[in-house]
């Protein structure tokens, strides 16, 4: 699981997709990439903010019925899982994510900002990963501040439906 945690607003870059220059992003301990922050690196800050499991069941289930496509296929029990190359980029370093070949996924979440956006979205043929996922997409959960974001972009797997069958 990817996080990027966007404390300030996203930057235009080539393309006109919303993405994040790379003097925004430093490596966490856990050598996952996050934002800056004005208050200090977001890596060296603990989440104070906690969501309840039925907050978090209440949102996907919201959104489910709202026709969010990433929130409906964490409500399958069986949803449809992406293959990995291992060839994913991410766009903001240009650099492979690191899953290896033959792994698989149904989201591959990151908070940017109030949002939860995944990087496996769905697409005309299924699903593929999206190396300029942002919070404008169709696929974005919004929450009311950047700790709902983080927060549910690293714990919904334990409230989602489809882990009930995770082995």
């Amino acid at each position: 699981m990817a996080i990027l945690s966007m404390m300030g607003g996203p930057q235009m870059h080539q393309g006109g997709q919303m993405g994040i220059t790379p003097g925004m992003i430093e490596m966490s301990r856990r050598n996952i990439p996050v934002l800056k922050s004005p208050s200090g690196p977001l890596s060296e800050q603990p989440t104070p903010f906690k969501m309840s499991d039925s907050e978090m069941k209440a949102k996907i289930a919201y959104q489910s019925a709202m026709g969010n496509k990433s929130a409906q296929r964490m409500s399958q029990l069986y949803p449809n899982t992406y293959e990995f190359t291992g060839q994913e980029k991410d766009a903001f370093f240009n650099a492979p994510i690191g899953v290896p070949q033959g792994e698989t996924g149904t989201h591959f979440m990151a908070s940017m900002g109030n949002s939860a956006v995944p990087f496996i979205q769905q697409g005309q043929e299924g699903l593929y990963f999206n190396e300029y996922a942002n919070p404008s997409n169709p696929e974005a959960i919004q929450f009311e501040n950047p700790e709902q974001a983080l927060y549910f972009s690293e714990n919904y797997k334990k409230v989602a439906p489809m882990m009930r069958n995770a082995k």
